[in-house]
């Protein structure tokens, strides 16, 4: 039997705490289906994802990625992200 999906809230009109709330209340699950799932091995559509770190985060970053062979901080967070997500699927 397939899922119906439901339709999540409108999120402009919300405030900041009302959207931690409701993401805190609810489970996102219910709002995907099977058309919403992204194939992870598809390394043809690159996307450009912009992360605020605490400048000590990435100067760690920088220095394990280069002493495990990676050209910087962005590399090998890219690296271990992609692992990561791998591995939860």
């Amino acid at each position: 039997m397939k899922r119906t999906k439901k339709r999540a809230p409108d999120f402009s009109k919300m405030s900041e705490s009302h959207i931690i709330r409701w993401f805190d209340n609810n489970d996102t699950g219910e709002f995907i289906d099977e058309n919403d799932i992204v194939d992870l091995s598809d390394d043809k559509k690159k996307a450009m994802l912009n992360v605020r770190l605490p400048r000590s985060v990435k100067c760690m970053l920088g220095a394990i990625g280069e002493s495990k062979g990676f050209r910087g901080a962005s590399t090998y967070a890219r690296h271990v992200l992609t692992r990561h997500i791998q591995e939860a699927a």
